[in-house]
């Protein structure tokens, strides 16, 4: 339940706003006005279309309106932030800085990288395919290539067990005991180059050394669960999300291709003990006022330039502590590094390309930077709402049936691509022939067909048009074959879970921030409307159902 309100405030609520230049009041692309600014019919379908792809609504008039009278009542917070001068504060003023930066770097990779992007039938299918999978992964950590190359080899070697290995490397109490367990992971849950590896392994197999965001991790994969109702009816379903995703890890990977080759190219060489100082004056003060001393001293130097101590210094106190965070070893910090160099090149190319004097450049800072100011009045509106603790325990006790866990299914599965073999399966399985040794011997799917069918644990939601009927199904029971396009499914309950309470200390956050949430949406309606009373607005509702999604 707390989910899908989140969802829905963040939908009906969320921070946007637009601005059309090259438009009047009286033109034909003028949706509403807002005192002397103009939200335009391409620029309110574009957010529309964002905005409902996203959260997978239903476009109707009623959706319609209420995303155009969020995008209204965005602009009369803007209105006010600016009256409050939040967009003259030093953080705003940061903030700025840093998002002509970002803007800037992302109209390079738009004009140099995405035009790149090509989006193949096959990588679409393979992606839906991982989309409805689940790996049981373990892995272990280290900090350095030399660290984890011994790690490997003790493991291939078999001179340590993958879990001995794990109890011996890490710090962390849970994985250490675990054996370095992590559970199930889905797409997108890790790091990209982690999730390529784990995605590669069959079950027993151990990775090489991968290098991640924070450092090195050997993984090895115990077991895989695929979702065995997918079918290419709901991948056709799933094509227009699927193709923006797709997109979007295309273009990430190209990306980090692309910083590949451009460090390369930058020929970029480090003063390995000048680096030392630097990624010791990190946590240790004493060492910091060592680098400080050594202000010119050359850290880097590459085809663009050289970098001295004091430049990166200043370059390290600029940075997000948020940023700062995965520098866990010197060789981050070398990463790092090589990303100011690429970033510097770039923004000269892009500057000297005149990326930064474009209209879409331009109206895309100006966006970003109205929706960081609407943000900061939003925050500071919302800190004098104040829910009393017993309000959670109250709101608790009275939604108990809400708050418990999802009814789980664990079924055994035999996939089969004729008829012919589903119809002799069915007269097997009549005549008592185990449905283990039939999943083995028919079953088309082999990753749960070498496990006798077992497909795992499902969420009871997960299982789409089966739901209803397996879960009022026997334990032991086997049902089917059910038909999908080509292909014949038999599934057997072999365990249900029912749904349980969920501790109120588990839920008392997620709580305390949904009333907060819906407070706020009470209250924010009363502040528009105030804040309404002396701003001129004009909204032409008529051209809503006009606009082509």
């Amino acid at each position: 339940m707390i989910n899908l309100l989140l969802i829905y405030i963040a939908f009906v609520f969320s921070v946007n706003q637009t601005v059309c230049e090259k438009t009047t009041k009286n033109s034909p692309d003028t949706l509403a006005v807002v005192d002397k600014k103009i939200i335009t019919t391409d620029f309110y379908k574009k957010l529309y279309q964002e905005k409902i792809t996203r959260f997978g609504l239903q476009d109707n008039y009623d959706v319609r309106l209420q995303f155009l009278n969020n995008l209204l009542n965005d602009e009369i917070l803007l209105r006010e932030a600016l009256n409050r001068n939040y967009d003259k504060t030093p953080d705003a003023l940061n903030e700025l800085n840093r998002i002509k930066i970002q803007k800037l770097l992302n109209r390079f990779v738009e004009l140099e990288i995405s035009p790149e992007i090509n989006i193949t039938e096959e990588y679409l299918k393979d992606l839906y395919i991982k989309l409805n999978t689940k790996i049981l992964v373990r892995h272990i950590y280290a900090d350095t290539k030399e660290k984890a190359d011994k790690i490997y080899k003790q493991i291939i070697s078999r001179e340590k067990t993958f879990e001995e290995a794990a109890r011996e490397n890490f710090k962390n109490s849970e994985l250490k005991n675990n054996g370095g367990l992590l559970g199930y992971i889905a797409i997108d849950e890790t790091d990209p180059e982690f999730e390529k590896a784990a995605f590669s392994l069959k079950p027993g197999e151990v990775s090489q050394p991968v290098k991640t965001v924070y450092g090195y991790s050997i993984i090895r994969v115990d077991d895989i669960k695929r979702n065995p109702l997918i079918t290419e009816n709901e991948y056709l379903k799933s094509l227009p999300r699927l193709k923006a995703f797709a997109r979007k890890r295309i273009y990430e990977d190209s990306l980090k291709q692309f910083a590949r080759r451009l460090g390369d190219k930058l020929k970029i060489e480090f003063n390995e003990q000048a680096l030392d100082r630097l990624y010791m004056s990190f946590n240790n003060s004493g060492q910091r006022e060592v680098a400080e001393k050594s202000h010119d001293e050359i850290v880097l130097s590459s085809s663009i330039g050289k970098w001295k101590m004091n430049e990166l210094l200043s370059e390290l106190n600029s940075t997000p502590a948020r940023q700062l965070k995965w520098i866990k070893s010197k060789e981050n910090l070398r990463d790092f590094l090589k990303g100011l160099v690429n970033r510097k090149y770039i923004i000269d190319y892009a500057k000297n390309k005149k990326y930064d004097q474009s209209d879409v450049y331009k109206r895309e800072v100006q966006y970003e930077f109205e929706t960081y100011l609407i943000s900061s009045i939003t925050e500071d509106l919302k800190k004098n709402i104040v829910i009393p603790e017993d309000s959670l325990e109250s709101y608790y006790n009275k939604n108990r049936e809400y708050f418990k866990t999802k009814p789980r299914v664990r079924i055994s599965v035999i996939l089969v691509d004729n008829e012919n073999s589903a119809s002799k399966i069915k007269n097997e399985l009549n005549a008592g022939t185990p449905f283990e040794e039939l999943a083995l011997k028919y079953s088309i799917q082999k990753a749960t067909a070498v496990k006798g069918g077992d497909a795992g644990y499902f969420d009871i939601e997960d299982l789409d048009y089966l739901a209803d009927t397996l879960w009022n199904s026997n334990s032991e029971q086997w049902l089917g074959p059910f038909r999908d396009d080509s292909k014949f499914l038999f599934v057997k309950i072999t365990d249900k879970v029912e749904p349980k309470s969920i501790p109120f200390y588990e839920l008392k956050e997620d709580i305390k921030n949904m009333l907060v949430e819906m407070k706020w949406l009470a209250e924010k309606n009363n502040i528009i409307e105030s804040l309404k009373r002396n701003i001129n607005i004009h909204v032409y509702k008529e051209k809503l159902l006009k606009v082509k999604i």
